[in-house]
């Protein structure tokens, strides 16, 4: 799982049939998906038994994922790709405690680590 600020990415093999809508457990993450406000954007079967096990999830309205796609078979699974649209996170600058906790203390500047 990825999570910066608000955005978040859930990518994986969930070896749940999201596409046979009547089974226990695809019913279960369709209900956990949308009590969260995440939604599912794999569409093609990403398995060569047919179904669609290996997903990536976003949040509802979430405007990070471009050009999805299923290609070619790895083993028994298809690989999923996406673009990313993320915005890179300003780095920080921290102070860090260094030797004895009495003593003086370093700023180390992120951008320049």
């Amino acid at each position: 799982m990825s999570s910066i600020s608000d955005e978040v990415i859930i990518a994986g093999d969930y070896n749940i049939h999201w596409d046979k809508p009547t089974e226990t457990e695809t019913k279960h993450l369709v209900e956990l998906l949308r009590s969260t406000n995440m939604v599912q954007h794999v569409k093609e079967r990403t398995h060569i038994s047919g179904y669609i096990i290996d997903m990536v999830v976003t949040r509802e309205g979430q405007n990070i994922l471009g050009n999805l796609q299923v290609s070619s078979k790895l083993s028994d699974h298809f690989l999923v790709q996406a673009d990313l649209r993320m915005s890179r996170l300003r780095p920080r600058e921290k102070t860090v405690p260094t030797g004895n906790m009495m003593q003086s203390t370093w700023t180390i500047s992120l951008t320049n680590f």
